[in-house]
């Protein structure tokens, strides 16, 4: 139906509750990173909470954040269908909060393990209901773009620990990760609710209000009522089929469910959050010339480029084609930044003519990772389950992935340390080809399609 109708302007409302709603995204993903600046602290003996750590314990430190994710997401869908989209915004920002108070008092590495944990449970939270928010509030025409702030928020976020995390004290940099959430807080307090949550509990006044204000006033009547009843049929349609995990197995949503686990599986394997983790001690091990606390901000700064780039192409380009190019050059780059460190640790040869390769190959993997393997995950998952089962879905998604990141990045500096640098690097360029490979083979196209649309392409 909405095909009939057209809108003009440029929906300015849209791009910005998503922004704003975005923000929590930025707070949680501070402490992914919070470790790339930490761990150098944490492990010299001046260390800031007292006691010394070892590989083991950092190791711990950086991969339970996962533990948090995992327990977050579990948890996620009852808040997001029983209290709807924003206001499980604004409950996310509680733990990562309690969390900054945690690391800012800490004096043993137990402190930090449970730090670590209550700040996942956030990421859990927004992880799962950030997809779900910008792809209801938007259409279809721009859901890409919309979705893609996630990404977006989240390099934000990475760049904020990158460029102040190195520059200022631990105590300094807990106070700042206590304060953001707070206001991001009070950000989504004033974001609208999604209007297919407000259609769902049968609020449909309020939904037309939403998209009429959504649409930013540019729209015309026509196209305000044929929006809200393709939404309400889409609830209507949705909502015969029961809500609960036991659905997800089903025939109905098993494509859907094992393409969204596979990607998301895909995206933890990829070393990304290994390179956020421990970024300055990469660079430390690469015997780069270019200290590794000034390069963490220019990856940070690149982070953000990759996502404004990602925005622009997805609903251009198609998500499929973007996927597969981005974990082909993915692969390629972390093959390369492998060999550089099987010639430096493991041979002879004189890499001092290379210096520059470490972190051109970073920088490179850092861009089309960024656009590919951990933007369009989120996108897809927002996309491709019906309302009645997105909540649970998007939680199972989080939930099922968070191991494998637990896994990667607890074992990033054990391989390093027994086996060389260029192991775990060489582990992630494979697992970017088995993610090429699935991209042309089984991943569908959703482009410029409407939810109730993706539906029918997966029954």
């Amino acid at each position: 139906m909405l095909l009939k109708y057209k809108t003009s302007g440029i929906r300015y409302v849209q791009y910005i509750s998503s922004l704003a709603a975005m923000t929590t995204i930025a707070a949680v993903s501070t402490h992914f990173v919070w470790t790339s600046p930490a761990v150098p602290q944490l492990t010299s003996a001046n260390s800031p909470i007292g006691v010394t750590l070892n590989s083991t314990e950092t190791s711990l430190i950086a991969s339970l954040l996962f533990v948090g994710v995992g327990l977050g997401s579990m948890f996620a869908s009852y808040p997001i269908e029983y209290i709807g989209r924003k206001k499980t915004l604004v409950v996310s920002m509680v733990p990562v909060t309690i969390s900054a108070i945690v690391i800012l008092c800490a004096n043993s590495a137990g402190w930090l393990y449970a730090a670590r944990i209550i700040a996942g449970t956030s990421s859990g939270l927004c992880l799962s209901v950030g997809p779900i928010y910008n792809a209801e509030i938007s259409e279809s025409d721009i859901r890409g773009r919309i979705s893609n702030f996630l990404t977006i928020m989240s390099m934000v976020g990475n760049l904020y620990g990158y460029s102040v995390g190195p520059f200022v004290s631990y105590t300094t940099f807990a106070i700042t990760l206590i304060i953001i959430p707070v206001v991001c807080l009070f950000i989504c307090l004033f974001i609208p609710e999604s209007p297919y949550y407000l259609v769902k509990t049968g609020k449909k006044d309020e939904a037309r209000a939403v998209l009429k204000k959504l649409s930013s006033d540019c729209s015309s009547e026509e196209f305000i009522d044929g929006r809200l009843a393709d939404i309400t049929q889409s609830v209507k349609v949705d909502m015969q089929n029961k809500s609960s995990f036991k659905e997800l197995f089903k025939p109905d949503y098993r494509k859907q469910l094992v393409m969204t686990v596979i990607i998301r599986m895909l995206m933890y394997s990829s070393g990304a959050y290994c390179v956020f983790s421990f970024l300055q001690t990469i660079m430390d091990l690469s015997g780069s010339s270019i200290p590794s606390n000034y390069a963490s901000i220019g990856f940070g700064a690149l982070n953000i480029l990759a996502g404004i780039v990602s925005g622009q192409v997805v609903d251009r380009l198609g998500r499929k084609p973007l996927f597969v190019i981005c974990c082909l050059v993915s692969a390629i780059s972390l093959f390369v930044e492998g060999l550089y460190f099987y010639l430096y640790q493991a041979t002879d040869f004189d890499v001092s003519s290379l210096y520059w390769l470490p972190l051109t190959a970073l920088l490179v993997y850092e861009l089309f990772v960024v656009v590919g393997l951990l933007g369009l995950p989120f996108i897809i998952v927002g996309e491709v389950f019906p309302l009645n089962v997105k909540g649970r879905a998007l939680s199972l998604n989080t939930f099922l992935g968070a191991p494998l990141g637990v896994l990667a990045i607890m074992t990033f500096q054990p391989m390093s340390e027994y086996w060389g640098s260029y192991v775990p690097f060489w582990i992630y360029g494979c697992c970017c080809i088995i993610g090429f490979l699935y991209g042309i083979f089984y991943l569908p196209e959703t482009k410029g399609k409407s939810l109730a649309e993706i539906q029918k392409q997966f029954q």
